[in-house]
């Protein structure tokens, strides 16, 4: 932060020092030797009027003009030249100030600066908060769309405006930087329309396999599709009943999870499909080999073959191989 500056009669003084009781202010041109005595509320003591110049009005009103871009740029979010522009437009300033005034490109390094000097520092952790500033849109509109934590140490972020979105919704083709996703791949599944329709479905229910243990990764893309059965090895009215609890526990978590994600369920478009077939173990049951039959006969030789080695040397009296 610069020196303060003190105007009087039109003049600009900047403070030199202070003491317990009095403030030294000097011209702002090294040239001049005009000072000023004020007590340290700035009121003023007396002044030593040497000014050997006429007053800068003109060097005032870039001062204000200056200030002016400068708050605004700390408290709005609109480009510096968009607002270097609105001032030049609004400001009344004579021929001289003009020719003495900056352009926005010099400016820009000191505006820039002061901007940056209130930016909040790049977070290090996953928890942190978000201020309204970067969650709305100038219109007050919510611009913070996504804010999920995947795990513990992963959260996914997405800001967007309802225009943006709405564009994107409705392209055929998006394109990305090629790099496959680290978090959820999608063995099976496509889009219904729009290419992004499936990505924002998947970043929104990427945890489902976590949330209750009858999902998978493949299921689901763009809608939710479920396949069930029953027990097998019991009797078909057994089946039923089994098939009946499954299918209640799955629409219980699917019902529960749906309220924690916020993402209701259709289910006017919800369509089941059932099949019912009466499967048993045959009898007789046949004998199954995995096919390592010769492999296990073989080991099994090997052991009765050292197994009697080892009985030999015993029985004749052998302690050591010496």
């Amino acid at each position: 932060m610069g020196k303060p500056l003190l105007l009087i009669d039109e003049y600009v003084f900047k403070l030199n020092k202070n003491t317990t009781t009095t403030k030294y202010w000097i011209y702002t041109l090294n040239e001049c030797s005009a000072k000023v005595h004020t007590d340290l509320n700035s009121q003023f003591i007396k002044i030593f009027d040497d000014h050997n110049h006429f007053p800068e009005k003109e060097q005032l009103e870039v001062r204000e003009f200056r200030e002016k871009v400068k708050q605004r740029a700390i408290h709005e979010t609109t480009p510096i030249p968009r607002i270097y522009d609105e001032e030049c437009a609004k400001a009344m300033l004579s021929n001289a100030t003009i020719a003495a005034l900056p352009s926005e490109r010099e400016m820009s390094s000191g505006i820039n600066n002061a901007r940056r000097a209130i930016t909040p520092t790049i977070p290090t952790a996953q928890l942190f908060e978000i201020p309204d500033l970067y969650s709305k849109t100038l219109s007050k509109n919510s611009f913070l769309v996504v804010d999920k934590m995947i795990t513990r140490r992963q959260r996914i972020l997405l800001f967007s405006s309802s225009e943006q979105l709405k564009m994107l919704f409705g392209a055929e083709t998006i394109l990305m930087d090629g790099t496959c996703s680290r978090w959820f791949p999608i063995k099976r599944g496509g889009p219904q329309g729009s290419s992004l329709t499936p990505s924002v479905f998947i970043t929104y229910h990427s945890d489902m396999s976590d949330a209750f243990p009858m999902a998978m990764s493949f299921l689901f893309a763009d809608d939710v599709a479920a396949t069930m059965a029953g027990q097998m090895g019991i009797k078909y009215t057994d089946q039923c009943i089994d098939l009946e609890k499954r299918l209640a526990s799955f629409f219980d978590n699917l019902e529960y999870y749906s309220v924690l994600s916020v993402q209701p369920i259709n289910y006017k478009k919800t369509h089941a499909m059932w099949t019912a077939r009466a499967v048993s173990y045959p009898n007789p049951m046949p004998i199954l080999k995995c096919g390592w039959s010769s492999l296990i006969n073989y080991t099994l030789l090997k052991i009765r073959q050292r197994t009697t080695l080892v009985n030999t040397c015993k029985y004749a009296g052998v302690s050591s191989n010496e």
